[in-house]
């Protein structure tokens, strides 16, 4: 174990190298930049020396040389400022060898001051910069660093007789240097370059003296400052812990009921604090000892009161467990009875809708074949009354239904772009045959701009519609019924769609139960006005789902009401508007009877399974109208035995209208069988259940599409028109065409559809 001396010595070791290590760098850096400065100015004070020269032999010496010589003669030696400068410093070279005196140029008359590859750049860099009078900085020459400062030699007008045209030259220097070389120059030209060099390695070799010198210093000053701290460690600190240490061993060797020595107190720094601490712990020791029995035994009573408490809170705990274990049991028999019993809830709804929908389909489709049979008035009339209350039988049917899916949370939304305008005239167009039976003004109004496409689910916008408007036209006898379109206020992404109507109205008992399933104003009420009570509770939750609402505004009894549905909406500013009063347009006198409408069917085959004897009779009727010749087949199993047989006879089906609930084999199974067998034809599947997934298990059977039921005899007609068309050709060239499923409605029921009649299987 290292004591705190060695410790404390090596951190100051350590400072100090990196103190003196940090203290050498500087010295270094130091040393070396006023070295470089150094040789800086012995190189200028050499190019001044140079220039000093040259002027003088041009100033003074050359003058009078040229008195007392002729045109004709030159003599380098004493005439040539180049020549003499170069000859006084390689005189002066002899003594310093290591530096560099060199006179450049890239047309010298003497070949040894030829310029090298750095000389050109430098001569290049000066004649692009005729202001620039020197440079300075670092060159390697031969293979060597140096620091060098370079003036450019510029042409004189005193210097063209020797550098101007040779014809003008003396002819001693011509017979000397010949006619092309220091020739041709002009006044500014640079002519030459003067250099001079002092190799760096005299400078670091000068850095490198100084920095051995400090770090000497440093080292030696390190170690004096260690060897004083160690003494001073050992006779200050060393001895004073070495007694406290002693002490602590003692106290850690004597008996537990022992209480430690005190320790002499010396001085008055840390460790004196440290030694009084402990003897003032040690007093605190003794005291404690004396009552620490006293306090055990308190404990252990203590603690056995404990432990006696937490058995007994042990044993309640056992016996909540078996109760709420019980508990458990009888919440999991809970939930298997409300599975059981939502289950057949479930079964109890679909067995209902395929019980009702079944005579149905028989009542209201030979209700509308007799329509266009019989031509006495009474007989119409009767025969409007049996297919009006059929009508209003299915839309019972299907109100209950839909409570049902959408308190299961089994009903869903799909939004896509509409027109709105498109939307309410639909609405306005299905609810003015009851409004002018009762007399009433129905319309549309439009206060502000509202978007011209809206993003919602048009299915359910129009059942919601088609519910409030209804409930208006219903419960109101004489006035008007309005439809207002409006823009939320305060700039809120709303849409507003207000029913207002003259109508009996509400009270406030009534409406807090507006809202309720299968609730109505009173007994009396329902007995004028009939009805399930459901439309405002669906129409509320779709508009939930919608991500709106359907709140009542205001209401009295026999002042009307006003109910307004609010929609999320595009800013109105980004979107066409519709605004004004929607045209009323021409209305029938009466309502429309029904047309009888049949597509063209000729020559088409078609497999018609049903079990059904009442609706085969009926759906066989109607396509053999249409010009079809139909098969029936009274299972699932004699239909696929059918249209194999039929395929493999070249003649196969160019349509299978196939019901769902059969004995023997269902519809199900008989389309998946067919699909497995290569069967490529289309299938229309007709059945009466209403329940969630049955449109998933109709394609995930072999169907590709999914129509809503009841369908009206022109649609059904028109859509096995449109599946059929060159169906044979298709079908023995093996393209598979698309199936077509006619399943339970998901859609309001429209009651002016044009057809009048209802098609509905079992």
């Amino acid at each position: 174990m290292k004591s705190i001396r060695v410790k404390l010595t090596i951190a100051l070791g350590l400072f100090a190298v990196l103190f003196s290590a940090f203290v050498t760098l500087r010295t270094w850096q130091s040393t070396c930049r006023s070295a470089e400065e150094s040789a800086a100015r012995q190189a200028e004070l050499a190019i001044e020396f140079d220039l000093a020269i040259r002027q003088h032999v041009a100033e003074e010496i050359r003058p009078v040389l040229e008195r007392h010589t002729g045109p004709d003669e030159f003599i380098p030696e004493a005439m040539s400022t180049s020549c003499v400068a170069r000859r006084v410093f390689q005189r002066v070279c002899k003594k310093l060898p290591e530096y560099i005196i060199k006179f450049s140029s890239d047309n010298p008359r003497n070949p040894s001051n030829t310029a090298g590859p750095e000389e050109l750049n430098l001569l290049d860099y000066f004649r692009r910069q005729p202001d620039a009078g020197s440079w300075s900085g670092r060159l390697d020459v031969d293979g060597k660093r140096y620091l060098v400062r370079c003036v450019p030699r510029r042409m004189e007008a005193a210097c063209l007789r020797c550098h101007g045209r040779p014809e003008d030259a003396p002819a001693s220097l011509l017979a000397r240097y010949g006619r092309e070389a220091g020739f041709r120059r002009v006044v500014g030209d640079v002519i030459a370059l003067d250099t001079v060099g002092i190799p760096m390695d005299r400078v670091e070799a000068a850095a490198r003296a100084e920095a051995r010198t400090q770090l000497a210093a440093m080292g030696v000053g390190t170690l004096v400052l260690l060897g004083g701290f160690l003494i001073a460690c050992r006779r200050i600190v060393d001895r004073r812990l070495a007694a406290i240490t002693g002490r602590f061993q003692c106290a850690a060797e004597q008996d537990d009921d022992a209480p430690p020595l005190p320790i002499p107190v010396d001085g008055n720094d840390e460790i004196a604090v440290l030694a009084t601490s402990f003897n003032a712990l040690a007093a605190r020791l003794r005291r404690l000892h004396g009552s620490l029995e006293k306090r055990v035994e308190e404990r252990t009573a203590e603690l056995q009161a404990q432990i006696a408490e937490r058995q007994r809170a042990e044993q309640e705990l056992k016996s909540h467990a078996s109760a709420l274990e019980q508990a458990n049991r009888s919440l999991e028999e809970y939930s298997f009875a409300a599975l059981a019993a939502t289950r057949a809830k479930s079964e109890f709804l679909a067995n209902m809708s395929h019980e009702i929908r079944t005579p149905i389909t028989a009542i209201l489709g030979y209700t509308e074949m007799l329509l266009e049979q019989v031509l006495t008035p009474e007989g119409q009339e009767a025969l409007a009354v049996i297919a009006r209350n059929g009508q209003h039988l299915l839309a019972v049917i299907n109100d209950i239904l839909d409570i049902s899916k959408v308190e299961a949370g089994q009903l869903t939304v799909d939004r896509t772009a509409c027109s709105l305008p498109e939307l309410l005239e639909q609405v306005k167009s299905s609810m003015d045959v009851r409004a002018e039976g009762k007399g009433l003004q129905l319309g549309i109004e439009y206060a502000g701009p509202v978007p011209q496409t809206i993003l919602t689910d048009p299915t359910r916008l129009r059942q919601i519609l088609m519910n409030l408007v209804g409930n208006a036209v219903k419960f109101t006898e004489a006035g008007s019924v309005r439809i207002v379109v409006s823009p939320a206020g305060e700039g809120k992404p709303e849409l507003w769609i207000d029913v207002i109507d003259t109508g009996i109205g509400m009270t406030a008992e009534q409406l807090a139960r507006a809202f309720q399933a299968f609730s109505q104003a009173d007994a009396s009420t329902t007995r004028r006005f009939g009805g399930t009570g459901l439309g405002l509770a669906i129409s509320k939750r779709l508009a939930e789902l919608l991500g709106g609402d359907v709140t009542i505004l205001r209401s009295r009894p026999g002042a009307g009401s006003h109910v307004r549905l609010s929609l999320p909406a595009a800013s109105l500013e980004e979107t066409a508007t519709a605004s004004g009063p929607a045209p009323a347009g021409p209305r029938p006198a009466n309502p429309p009877a029904p047309s009888p409408f049949y597509a063209p069917l000729p020559d088409c085959r078609i497999l018609l399974v049903e079990d059904g004897p009442d609706n085969q009779r009926l759906i066989s009727l109607i396509l053999r109208k249409a010009g079809a010749q139909v098969v029936v087949a009274e299972n699932g199993e004699a239909a696929v035995e059918a249209a194999l047989s039929a395929r493999a006879r070249g003649e196969p089906f160019d349509l299978v209208l196939m019901d769902i609930q059969m004995p023997v084999m269902d519809g199900y199974q008989a389309t998946a069988l067919l699909r497995q067998n290569g069967y490529q034809g289309p299938i229309v599947a007709l059945t009466a259940h209403a329940m969630a997934g049955e449109r998933e298990r109709c394609l995930d059977a072999g169907c590709d599409e999914y129509l809503s039921k009841p369908i009206g005899r022109a649609q059904l007609l028109a859509t096995v028109a449109s599946r059929i068309e060159g169906s044979p050709k298709l079908v023995r060239e093996g393209v598979h065409q698309p199936v077509v499923v006619v399943a339970e409605r998901e859609d309001p029921i429209d009651s002016s559809d044009p057809a009048g009649g209802v098609i509905s299987g079992t």
